[in-house]
């Protein structure tokens, strides 16, 4: 499977970025930050931590969607790496698939080898809920 058949096969719903009918987030984020928006935010872990993943998947589904505005490879691959990761932990195994090897390909496009080998650990760990024991072993000897 190419990056572009992995590109359309997951589908991002755009969220509005209008707060209170004025403050677009996007353009904040953009001014105060100069283009350069970084993914890791401590309120995913807290809300992933206390076990509030829907309130997880929405930052990173907006920092996914915020990445793509400003064309930051590296930070959409992260984002969807992250989301692959809260699928992992709601046991949907087969959607973390989808999300982490989009991540994966976009890492490998952009040779991001550290983050690469947390994506092979976490397809290895996704391969062995879904029995697939050979894919597993391959992608853990691969981490």
């Amino acid at each position: 499977m190419n990056l572009d058949e992995l590109k359309s096969q997951i589908e991002i719903p755009e969220l509005n970025f209008k707060v209170d009918g004025e403050k677009d987030i996007f353009n904040d984020v953009n001014e105060k930050y100069n283009n350069d928006i970084m993914i890791y935010n401590p309120d995913v872990k807290l809300d992933k931590e206390i076990g509030d993943y829907e309130k997880a998947l929405d930052y990173l589904e907006k920092g996914l969607i915020i990445s793509r505005k400003i064309g930051n490879v590296w930070s959409i691959s992260n984002c969807l790496s992250k989301i692959g990761e809260l699928y992992i932990d709601l046991e949907n195994y087969n959607k973390a698939l989808q999300y982490i090897s989009k991540g994966h390909l976009l890492k490998t496009e952009i040779g991001d080898k550290q983050s690469l080998g947390t994506d092979f650990l976490s397809l290895g760990l996704i391969y062995s809920k879904l029995n697939q024991i050979s894919e597993s072993i391959t992608f853990y000897y691969r981490a």
